[in-house]
């Protein structure tokens, strides 16, 4: 009532302000998102500095993390600055454990049983030669697929985290 009776349109502010608040509302929601996220991020522990994760938009080696961005190093060397509101899925590789997926490709007509038999020993080898990268039992072996010209045998080898690249190069090896 006094600042009406001053002279002053309260019409004009409240107007003002309603398109001040929708415009606040607009820019401020992706923001909000993104902080949401980054507490959802912290209170799951989803991931820590050094962890090579894979998202939506971006895979690599997590460098830094805040309650908006998270800065992760690609593996062409790339930074990419991602806002925490747009890693919807986090695929953590640096956790527990891997796997490996080994596949060989065998002739028609070879003695299945005795190929994936040397994958065994070999797979036992490898492990003894570096304890604790790799489980010494496969987790499955067998015939995966029938192809038109071979069988294709799969191991799937449980490896430490991040060992699992470079133990499947040292199996095709």
């Amino acid at each position: 009532t006094f600042v009406s009776g001053m002279g002053v349109n309260l019409g004009n502010i409240f107007a003002g302000a309603g398109v001040a608040g929708i415009a606040l509302g607009v820019v401020g929601k992706d923001i909000l998102i993104d902080y949401f996220y980054g507490i959802n991020i912290l209170a799951d522990d989803q991931f820590n500095l050094g962890d090579f994760i894979e998202t939506p938009v971006a895979t690599g080696i997590v460098e830094s993390f805040n309650l908006r961005t998270t800065r992760i190093r690609e593996i062409d060397g790339g930074l990419s600055i991602v806002t925490n509101g747009r890693m919807t899925v986090i695929k953590n590789h640096s956790r527990e454990f891997a796997n490996t997926d080994f596949r060989v490709s065998v002739a028609y007509g070879s003695d299945v049983e005795r190929s994936m038999k040397v994958i065994c020993d070999v797979i036992k080898t490898m492990h003894e030669e570096n304890c604790g990268v790799i489980d010494p039992e496969p987790i499955c072996v067998g015939v995966q697929t029938l192809a038109e010209s071979n069988v294709i045998l799969q191991a799937r080898v449980k490896t430490a985290p991040l060992a699992q690249w470079a133990v499947s190069r040292e199996l095709n090896k």
